[in-house]
């Protein structure tokens, strides 16, 4: 029996920003409208595929300002499932997100991250849980993604940058020290 590959999960994150409409485009793709850039996310296809869950970490606050918003730009297109997280105010807390973040995921899936809208140290977070999701659970990251709002180009299209290499060099590097 032939063993059926996983449904490609996404993680992002919502803060409390005033996030402002623009166009992301990736290569020479560009994508409809949005303040929120894990809709355009979510247009992007990879290889064969397209994200069918976005699981959305959010703060209370964001998840009030920004949650619903986005559950209405995906509707009947992807399934939004919340993460609730604390603030992150102490240490106790970063743990808490990091397990938070690592426990929604299942051992084989195949996983996006979007850093575009997390909060400080959260994309530090982001890719130690990519690195710990590859190891403990066989995760396989297709790729972590940043939508760069301040970096639009003449036209006032925002440039998505993939920061995918950057975990692949830690996997080097690892590899290499081992």
């Amino acid at each position: 029996m032939a063993k059926t590959k996983s449904s490609l999960k996404a993680v992002t994150f919502l803060g409390t920003g005033d996030y402002k409409p623009v166009v992301y485009k990736f290569d020479e793709q560009r994508f409809e409208e949005t303040e929120l850039f894990p809709v355009a996310l979510c247009q992007m296809k990879f290889g064969l595929s397209k994200i069918d869950e976005l699981f959305a970490v959010v703060t209370t606050a964001a998840e009030q300002k920004w949650l619903g918003k986005l559950e209405e730009q995906l509707a009947g297109k992807v399934k939004v499932t919340p993460i609730p997280i604390p603030d992150g105010h102490s240490e106790g807390d970063m743990w808490a997100i990091f397990d938070l973040i690592t426990g929604a995921l299942q051992p084989n899936d195949r996983v996006i991250f979007d850093i575009t809208h997390s909060f400080r140290t959260l994309p530090f977070l982001s890719f130690l849980a990519t690195a710990y999701l590859q190891v403990a659970k066989n995760v396989e990251i297709w790729g972590i993604y940043y939508g760069a709002f301040e970096a639009k180009d003449a036209e006032g299209d925002a440039p998505i940058f993939d920061l995918t290499p950057f975990l692949r060099l830690l996997d080097w590097t690892t590899a290499t020290n081992t």
